[in-house]
């Protein structure tokens, strides 16, 4: 079943921030106390005024079951990218992991996570070389700017 089908059954239905507002079915509404969000594939409904669940969908027609929307899943997550962190010597120490849906996950040689790995700017071998040759390097923190 569709959120638009469950809120055709409502009545004063109203678009919030986190979803809609209506009146709740289940007791007498003159202002609309029933929430109505979507979460994980999931429709959500909360009356303010304590109505049972049951109630509720009892008297818009639905079962439970009815709450669990038809669309798919999100892809799972895949790798697009990997970023090596390596020493000033250029000696491996870990990896940060980029994927899609855009997250990050550190991985060393011996797992996910840092596990006390030795944390360096990316590039630091290259870092060291533009500073071994004078080069103009700006480092930005927060809201102010350093040179070297």
């Amino acid at each position: 079943m569709s959120i638009e089908t469950i809120l055709s059954r409502l009545e004063k239905v109203h678009k919030t921030a986190s979803g809609w507002t209506a009146c709740c079915p289940a007791h007498e509404d003159k202002t609309p106390s029933l929430s109505i969000t979507v979460s994980d594939n999931k429709i959500l409904l909360h009356c303010h005024a304590r109505c049972s669940l049951d109630a509720i969908l009892e008297k818009i027609g639905i079962e439970k079951k009815d709450l669990f929307l038809d669309e798919p899943k999100p892809a799972t997550r895949r790798q697009v990218a990997e970023y090596k962190y390596t020493d000033e010597n250029n000696n491996y120490l870990f990896s940060c992991i980029r994927f899609e849906p855009k997250n990050f996950l550190q991985r060393t040689a011996s797992g996910w996570g840092l596990n006390g790995s030795r944390r360096v700017l990316y590039r630091l071998p290259r870092l060291a070389e533009a500073i071994a040759e004078e080069e103009r390097i700006l480092f930005v923190k927060a809201k102010r700017m350093l040179t070297h």
